[in-house]
Order: C-alpha cells, then structure tokens, then sequence
C-alpha cells in the first residue's frame, strides 16, 4: 500500500511540475514573437509584423498581459498600412469597457491607440 501511495504523490508531483513550466514557455514563445514583430514596426515593415502577429491574436489561448500586447502590437502593423477597419478589429471596444484591471502602461496604450484609429476616422475620441 505504501508504495501505492507514493507512485501516486510521484505522479501528481510530475504532473504539477509539467504543468508550471508550461504557462512560462509559452509566455516566452509570445514574448519573443512580439520582440521579431516590435522590430518590424520600428523598421516601418506592417505586413512583416501583422503575419507574425496574427496566428497569435487568432489562437485564443493567451492570457490578458500577452493578448494586450499582441493586440495593441498588430494595430500599429494594420495602422502602417492605413487598414483601419482591420486595426479597429485588432484593437477591440473601448480600454474603459474592460473588467479586469488594467495596468497604467497598458491603459495609456490602449488609448493612444484608440486616439489614433479616431483620428484616422475623422471622429473625435
């Protein structure tokens, strides 16, 4: 019985282990996207950046930080190539219809983008 239990607290060990390395490995998979995408942008290169930035934005499977980042990153890609309904469509509603809270930097973004696709508009913010 003994040896049961422990074969059991080793699996659950391993499972817990697997499962806490996973969510930093994809975080630094999304991170470093957004780095080769951030770089395109500076670069003035939209198109190179919306193509690596899309199957990200598509997955559904990032959390709030990374879907912030990416989002607010493959607006300014659709804005470099003056595609305004596809960055209104990247960027989403408004940064004060949110629930969750939202970090000062991340606000500040957010606005300044939802800035730029009205202006772009000819609407007033």
């Amino acid at each position: 019985m003994r040896c049961a239990e422990r074969r059991e607290q080793h699996a659950r060990k391993v499972y817990w282990a697997a499962f806490c390395i996973l969510p930093s490995v994809v975080t630094t998979a999304v991170q470093a996207t957004l780095a080769r995408a951030r770089a395109a942008l500076e670069r003035g290169r939209g198109p190179e950046a919306t193509q690596l930035l899309t199957p990200l934005h598509n997955s559904g499977t990032l959390s709030t930080d990374d879907a912030i980042a990416v989002r607010a990153a493959l607006t300014e890609g659709w804005l470099l190539q003056d595609d305004l309904p596809r960055a209104a469509a990247a960027l989403g509603r408004a940064p004060d219809t949110y629930r969750e809270p939202l970090s000062h930097a991340q606000l500040a973004t957010l606005w300044l983008l939802h800035g730029r696709l009205n202006f772009g508009r000819g609407e007033q913010s």
